[in-house]
């Protein structure tokens, strides 16, 4: 248990940054390519902002919280 990523983000932080939507691209500092943005769902199965995130090969990074990126770019 003590490898459990942990992720915070205080009131604030985020002002600034760029707004995000699903299907925007993101360049990926991984593999310097432009990936499309995917929509975390809820408990009901639909796709909501709330997490947003990105796919480079196998794997998933989080890019964005309630439709705000996490990035500065």
């Amino acid at each position: 248990m003590n490898n459990i990523p942990f992720l915070a983000v205080g009131n604030g932080e985020l002002d600034g940054n760029k707004r995000l939507k699903k299907n925007a691209l993101i360049n990926c500092p991984h593999c310097l390519k432009s990936h499309r943005v995917k929509l975390g769902k809820n408990e009901d199965g639909e796709e909501t902002n709330t997490l947003m995130f990105y796919t480079c090969g196998k794997k998933s990074y989080l890019c964005g919280i309630d439709g705000v990126s996490l990035g500065k770019e």
